[in-house]
């Protein structure tokens, strides 16, 4: 058995009395060695491929090797070990040929001797010792490369990705601009109406409060609306322009949005002696939107078509379901002038406003239609108009029906729309929400929607959440990878913040998976697959109004 601290030495010598002669010197020396002997090549290569030699002394006439073919072959089969070539020939041009060839050193057998030896065993080593550090050096600075390579093509990325911020950051401050002179050019008409009603009453000029001054208090009170709509579209103009105006969807059925603000239409209609009809299908399918975006939608519109209708006709307000588009349509239809068609497209533009004179006296704030239509594309819908002068317009728009791959194909239909107009590839992540346990049955209604609402409140107006299943949810995001993690920190943050306020205790526990990246346009199918890898196929059953996978 040798001995594991041993010098371990193969000589490959087909000289007897030479091996012999070596054998002896190194029992001579100081030090632990251990000598294996072979014949020939073939033996000795067997050998250093099997053995674990720190030293191998090979003879430069073997009768199986051509010339110095031993030196290559024997550094091939083990190339942690110092080759020493060693022959009864002591010429110059035989040693500098040896060491060309590979051997780490070069020792005639005529001038062997235990010193020699010793010398030259000790100092192939200690070189051997010295290459295998270099080779360890240079793998690490190796790994080490490929490490500052990764970090700097991450660092690349992240800077292109804060070039982008930077330019979202200079729009935003644009849009701030915008903003101060959208209110300074909006306000003065609400403010000079409340202004003059707020003096006739001061001044005593209608005297006692009666019928008639009840009807001017209504009619202060219906332009304060006004100029609280017109604060909230102005607000929604910066916060999309700058990508925070996002959309809290949610499933939802459109007539009980409905229903809930006919009572505030009503009113504003029976100021100006306008009826208000509604239709409201009870069979519509669930929906997948932003209900409180519908409402503002559907109020900007109603109040136009009250605004430009005569007194004594009346607004309707009609839902239909369109099963072959996957969507609601919400219509409403007034008995005004008509828009010519001609200004039928310039209408949605902000602070545009009809050129007749018959509209003149009761012209919008030129805000609105702009503002609803920003609205509809937000709640992934589209709004559109159909208009006959004399007799009256109709404005609809729609919100898609709860199926995900309709809500997902409108969606990414949108995010490509917006890579071809920034000119510049878009990146998408996708980020798995789950809850970690069941929750019980006093929570199993309310913990769902509590945790959608927690999740929606940290996208961006171009990110979607996909509820796809009771307690699993999938967030796309409209980022790269930074973006992606950045989510993930915004989310354990507000969860330590939502869980030191929250009454009921802690927020059931989330378990997050990040599952991928596309980049560009021309990916989203892949995205789509990816998808479809990780939720099954939700459709809404327009019987019963449920949701349903399939």
């Amino acid at each position: 058995m040798r001995n594991e601290t041993a010098i371990a030495i193969l000589q490959v010598d087909d000289d007897f009395e030479d091996a012999n002669v070596l054998s002896r010197l190194l029992n001579g020396l100081d030090g632990q060695y251990t000598l294996d002997h072979a014949c020939t090549l073939a033996e000795g290569l067997t050998r250093a491929e099997t053995g674990n030699y720190q030293v191998i002394f090979t003879d430069l006439g073997l009768p199986d090797a051509s010339g110095l073919e031993a030196i290559q072959r024997l550094n091939l089969a083990c190339p942690e070990a110092a080759v020493i070539a060693h022959s009864g020939l002591g010429e110059e041009y035989l040693r500098i040929e040896a060491l060309t060839q590979g051997a780490d050193d070069f020792l005639s057998k005529h001038d062997l001797n235990a010193i020699a030896l010793q010398r030259c065993v000790s100092e192939n080593l200690h070189r051997s010792r010295l290459r295998e550090n270099i080779r360890c050096l240079y793998h690490a600075v190796q790994e080490e490369k490929e490490t500052v390579e990764a970090q700097a093509e991450k660092l690349a990325l992240q800077a292109t990705e804060l070039a982008q911020q930077n330019r979202k950051l200079k729009k935003l401050c644009d849009s701030s601009q915008k903003f101060v002179n959208n209110v300074s050019h909006e306000f003065r008409t609400p403010l000079c109406v409340v202004k003059q009603y707020s003096s006739l009453l001061a001044d005593g000029i209608v005297g006692d409060v009666n019928v008639e001054q009840k009807r001017m208090l209504q009619v202060i009170e219906d332009r304060v609306d006004d100029l609280n709509n017109m604060v909230d579209d102005m607000l929604d103009i910066s916060r999309h322009e700058s990508g925070m105006l996002a959309a809290a969807r949610e499933h939802c059925q459109v007539a009980a949005v409905v229903e809930r603000i006919l009572p505030v239409l009503h009113q504003r209609a029976k100021l100006h002696a306008i009826e208000i009809q509604a239709d409201l299908p009870a069979d519509l399918p669930i929906t997948y939107c932003d209900p409180e975006k519908v409402t503002r939608t559907l109020i900007n519109l109603a109040i136009n078509a009250i605004k430009f209708s005569p007194a004594g006709s009346t607004v309707h307000i009609r839902l239909q379901s369109e099963e072959s588009a996957k969507q609601v349509r919400i219509a409403v239809q007034d008995q005004g002038p008509g828009i010519p068609s001609d200004q039928t497209q310039q209408i949605f533009k902000r602070f545009n406003r009809l050129h007749q004179a018959q509209a003149a006296p009761k012209t919008g704030f030129g805000l609105g239609l702009n503002i609803a239509e920003e609205l509809v594309e937000l709640n992934l819908g589209q709004i559109s108009l159909e208009s006959v002068v004399g007799e009256g317009s109709t404005f609809s728009f729609t919100v898609p029906v709860a199926d995900w791959p309709e809500v997902l194909h409108r969606h990414l239909q949108r995010v490509a729309q917006d890579e071809q107009e920034q000119e510049a590839s878009i990146q998408i992540s996708v980020i798995r929400a789950s809850l970690v346990q069941p929750l019980s049955d006093a929570t199993c209604q309310q913990g769902p929607k509590e945790i959608q609402a927690f999740l929606n409140c940290l996208l961006f107006s171009k990110d979607l959440l996909l509820p796809i299943e009771d307690d699993v949810w999938l967030a796309v995001l409209t980022a790269g990878r930074s973006g992606a993690e950045c989510f993930l920190e915004r989310i354990g943050k507000e969860t330590e913040s939502v869980n030191r306020n929250r009454a009921q205790g802690a927020l059931p526990e989330l378990k997050l998976e990040d599952l991928g990246t596309v980049v560009g346009a021309e990916n989203l199918d892949s995205l789509q697959q990816l998808l479809t890898r990780n939720a099954p196929a939700l459709t809404c059953s327009a019987q019963k109004g449920t949701l349903c996978a399939i």
